[in-house]
């Protein structure tokens, strides 16, 4: 039984930024790029991105999307998947 191999070589760029919008409140985005260094259109994406409150000295509420996108993804996949999150955070 022959099995298809799936890797590829690819770099990776990686970025993260934060921006304050008061000393409450933030914007942060985050992402990674995998463009394979063998095809052209080849390449996987996550992007992250959303808004973070702080409700008190420890409490935060946070607001995000991610975001995936996988240009040849496998055969059950779609190509795109789209989480939202709404999270209450705890700093210790």
């Amino acid at each position: 039984m022959g099995s298809e191999d799936d890797s590829y070589v690819a770099a990776r760029i990686y970025w993260d930024a934060l921006r304050r919008l008061t000393p409450r409140i933030e914007l942060f985005h985050t992402g990674e790029w995998f463009p394979s260094l063998e095809s052209s259109k080849d390449h996987l994406i996550e992007f992250t991105g959303g808004l973070r409150t702080r409700l008190s000295q420890q409490i935060s509420l946070e607001n995000k999307v991610i975001w995936d996108y996988d240009s040849t993804p496998a055969e059950d996949r779609d190509r795109q998947d789209v989480e939202y999150l709404l999270s209450l955070l705890y700093d210790f």
